[in-house]
């Protein structure tokens, strides 16, 4: 794994640490974060972030 994409995890993991919970929904925030959400197969979204990294979200 490069350093550039190291240092991208590490500073990502500490923004979820110091965090507080959402109350509603900002379509504001939305934006500036995601570049889009796709579904695959009704079982998993794959969340498609600005910045370029993705993540994998099982639908229950």
């Amino acid at each position: 794994m490069a350093n550039e994409t190291r240092v991208t995890i590490k500073r990502f993991i500490s923004l979820f640490q110091t965090a507080s919970s959402i109350e509603k929904f900002d379509l504001d925030l939305y934006f500036k974060m995601i570049k889009k959400i796709a579904v695959h197969d009704d079982v998993k979204l794959i969340v498609c972030m600005l910045d370029g990294s993705e993540f994998e979200c099982e639908i229950e």
